[in-house]
């Protein structure tokens, strides 16, 4: 049905003309138009005056049932109220230094000082720490975190996944269902099959993913993403791993969660030494000493 404006439509409009006049009602109820009909049809005269008033009282409740819209047009879309921006951790930033890699190899043998680079007294873990290094600088070609530490302080933050029921605590999960933690078992930090493994799962894919195509059956399609976390003696604890439920010691501002993660596993691991190495290339080492983050940034050319 059509329901006609008030404006007059002169006979000899066109088409055209004449349809942009009309707007669309709405059908008449069905309870309605029964109710008319029947009043039609057990009307005693029969009489032009009765249907006459009959179709006026029908149009009267079309009107009072057809939407103001119709009337008045389409009504302003409601307001939707902006919630207010949550506010970022203010958070201590760490000390950083500016170094080179020869000056962290010196430091780590203990032959001259950079400013606060603690003290690492066991042989073997320097050396570890100094083949990290060099994985970093020299056989990664992506983003990169390496965790070294004494095997017991990492087990006594990160707490095993069988204990982990209903507790708010750091805890560690593979992304990889435990295959490069597989592949590396037993295979010493030092060992060139160690840096050709580092080296494959450090490199960059369109899918961050080992390709569909490596020779490795079993790691194709698996996620090549996670921190290494390497004993002191030199063997892998985990790798692939997230780091999860570490409470953020400070901000290290401009960098990303790679980078925070740095910071809250040397915070959280006692004697722990983080080295991290941007998509981009540059690379840190993160230390604590006593309650004091500190940030040695190595210079570009590593």
């Amino acid at each position: 049905p059509w329901q006609a404006l008030s404006a007059p439509i002169s006979p000899l409009a066109s088409e055209a003309a004449q349809q942009q006049y009309l707007v669309p009602c709405p059908p008449l109820p069905v309870e309605m138009l029964n109710e008319a009909s029947e009043d039609a049809c057990t009307s005693d005269g029969g009489s032009d005056s009765v249907c006459s008033e009959l179709f006026m009282n029908t149009r009267a409740d079309i009107d009072m049932h057809r939407p103001q819209s119709v009337v008045s047009g389409p009504k302003p879309a409601s307001v939707t109220s902006i919630p207010a921006t949550l506010a970022s951790a203010q958070l201590p930033a760490p000390q950083v230094h500016a170094c080179t890699r020869q000056d962290v190899e010196v430091a780590l043998r203990g032959e001259s000082g950079i400013i606060n680079f603690p003290k690492v007294p066991c042989l073997r873990k320097r050396e570890t720490i100094g083949a990290a290094l060099a994985l970093i600088c020299d056989h990664a070609s992506g983003g990169a975190l390496i965790c070294v530490g004494d095997a017991r302080s990492f087990q006594q933050v990160f707490v095993a996944a069988d204990e982990l029921a209903n507790r708010r605590v750091p805890a560690i999960r593979v992304c990889d269902g435990g295959y490069m933690t597989q592949r590396l078992k037993g295979v010493h930090i030092t060992d060139p099959i160690f840096a050709e493994a580092f080296r494959e799962f450090t490199e960059r894919s369109d899918t961050d993913c080992w390709p569909e195509g490596y020779a490795d059956v079993p790691a194709r399609g698996l996620p090549k993403d996670g921190a290494f976390l390497i004993a002191s003696s030199g063997y892998r604890l985990k790798c692939a791993a997230k780091l999860l439920g570490m409470v953020p010691p400070g901000c290290w501002e401009k960098k990303g969660t790679k980078h925070e993660a740095a910071l809250a596993c040397a915070a959280a691991v006692a004697g722990c030494c983080v080295l991290v190495r941007s998509d981009a290339g540059t690379v840190h080492i993160v230390m604590r000493d006593k309650d004091q983050l500190h940030v040695y940034s190595l210079d570009s050319d590593v």
